[in-house]
C-alpha cells in the first residue's frame, strides 16, 4: 500500500512541479506559494482515490489521469490555505503555513516601515488559494482532454467539481466557522456530523465520483451510488481519526500542533460525547482547559485522560469501526479487480495512521 502511494504521489510532485498555469503570476513569491503546499507532500489520498476508483470501475491507463488527479491535490491545498488562516494555525505538515510564511516574506522585504507584516501574509495567502482554485479547474480540464473524453462528459465532471469539492465543501467550512462561536452545549454530534460529510466527505466524494465517471462515462448505474456510498463513509472515518490525533497524536508525526482543537473550543465528536459523559469534577477540570490561549503538556494529558475516562475515546473509535466497515461493504459490490484490492488496502492503512 505504502508504495503504491508513494508512486502516485510521485507522479502527483511531478505533474504540479512541471505545470506551467502560474507561470505569469506576480509577484514571484505568490508564484512560488502557489506550489508550496502540494509540493510538501502530504497523503496524497484525493489523487490516490481518484486513480483506484477509475481502475475500480474498470478503467484502462491513459495520458492526462496524472493532470485530473493533481486537480483534486491542489483543489485540497486550497482549501488548507483558507483553513489555516480561518483556524489560525501556525503550522502545516512541519513547516510555517501559508500566511505565516508570506507574512516573514514581507517583514523581510524592502517594505514601508508602517508595514502590518501579519495582514499582509494574510492577504496574499487568500490570494494564493483563490489561484490554486482556479489552477485545479484548468487542470482537470486539460487532463480530461488528453485522455480524450467527449467535451460534453468534461463539462459534466467540471461542474461535479464544482458542486462536490465548492458549494459543499465550502458550505462545510461555513458550518465549522458557525460551530466554533456557538455554545458547545447548544451543539450536538448530529450536527458535526453533517460538517464532517460536506467539508471532509465531499472532496472524498469529489474524487472518487470524477474517477468513476473518467472510467464510466455515461454508462453509470449501481456502481456510482456505492462508489459515493464509499467515499462518504471513508470521509467520515478519516475526520473522526483526525480529531483524535489533533489530541492523542504525536507532533513529529502528526506536523500540526496538538491541543490545537482545544486551545480553539472545537466542538470535536469526542469532546462533545467527552461533555456528555464525563463526570462533575472532569468537566469542572476540562472546561478550565477548553479555550485556555497557553496549553500546556500536562493540559492535554489530563484532557486525554479524561476523554478515556468517560468512555468518549472509545465511542468515537467505535464509530470510525463502523465507518470502514461500511465502506468496505460498499467496495463488495465491485468485482475483486485491482482497484478494490487497492482500496481495501488503504482501508486498513488508514485505519492504523498516525499523521
Amino acid at each position: 500500500m505504502l508504495d503504491d502511494i508513494k508512486k502516485i504521489a510521485e507522479k502527483i510532485t511531478e505533474t504540479v512541479k512541471n505545470d506551467t498555469f502560474g507561470a505569469n503570476v506576480r509577484p514571484d513569491y505568490l508564484r512560488e506559494a502557489m506550489s508550496d503546499y502540494p509540493l510538501r507532500g502530504g497523503k496524497r489520498l484525493r489523487p490516490a482515490l481518484f486513480f483506484w476508483s477509475y481502475e475500480l470501475c474498470g478503467g484502462k491507463e491513459c495520458a492526462g489521469l496524472e493532470k485530473c488527479a493533481a486537480a483534486l491535490e491542489v483543489w485540497h491545498n486550497w482549501t488548507l490555505v483558507h483553513d489555516d488562516i480561518i483556524d489560525e494555525d501556525v503550522m502545516r505538515r512541519n513547516s510555517p503555513t501559508e500566511h505565516i510564511s508570506l507574512a516573514k516574506t514581507a517583514s523581510e522585504a524592502d517594505f514601508d516601515s508602517t508595514l502590518d507584516a501579519e495582514k499582509y501574509g494574510r492577504d496574499m495567502a487568500l490570494l494564493c488559494g483563490d489561484l490554486q482554485q482556479g489552477w485545479a479547474v484548468d487542470l482537470l480540464i486539460r487532463g480530461a482532454r488528453e485522455a480524450k473524453l467527449v467535451p460534453e462528459l468534461i463539462l459534466d465532471m467540471v461542474q461535479r467539481m464544482e458542486l462536490r469539492a465548492n458549494t459543499e465543501l465550502i458550505s462545510g467550512e461555513a458550518l465549522d466557522v458557525e460551530l466554533a462561536v456557538k455554545k458547545l452545549e447548544n451543539i450536538n454530534i448530529k450536527d458535526v456530523m453533517q460538517m464532517i460529510d460536506l467539508k471532509t466527505g465531499a472532496l472524498f466524494c469529489c474524487a472518487c465520483e470524477l474517477g468513476a465517471m473518467a472510467s464510466l462515462g455515461y454508462d453509470r448505474g449501481k456502481e456510482f451510488e456505492k462508489i459515493s456510498d464509499f467515499a462518504l463513509h471513508l470521509g467520515r472515518a478519516f475526520q473522526l481519526q483526525d480529531d483524535i490525533l489533533g489530541t492523542f497524536g504525536d507532533l513529529e508525526k502528526l506536523g500540526k500542533d496538538i491541543g490545537s482543537d482545544l486551545r480553539e473550543r472545537k466542538p470535536t465528536v469526542l469532546l462533545l460525547k467527552t461533555l456528555e459523559c464525563a463526570d462533575k469534577e472532569s468537566l469542572s477540570t476540562l472546561r478550565g482547559i477548553i479555550g485556555k490561549e497557553n496549553i500546556s503538556s500536562s493540559d492535554i494529558e489530563t484532557a486525554r485522560k479524561i476523554m478515556k475516562d468517560s468512555g468518549a475515546y472509545d465511542f468515537v473509535k467505535s464509530e470510525i469501526k463502523y465507518c470502514f466497515d461500511s465502506a468496505l461493504n460498499a467496495l463488495s459490490f465491485f468485482p475483486e479487480n485491482k482497484g478494490r484490492k487497492r482500496l481495501e488496502a488503504l482501508i486498513d492503512y488508514l485505519n492504523t495512521r498516525e499523521k
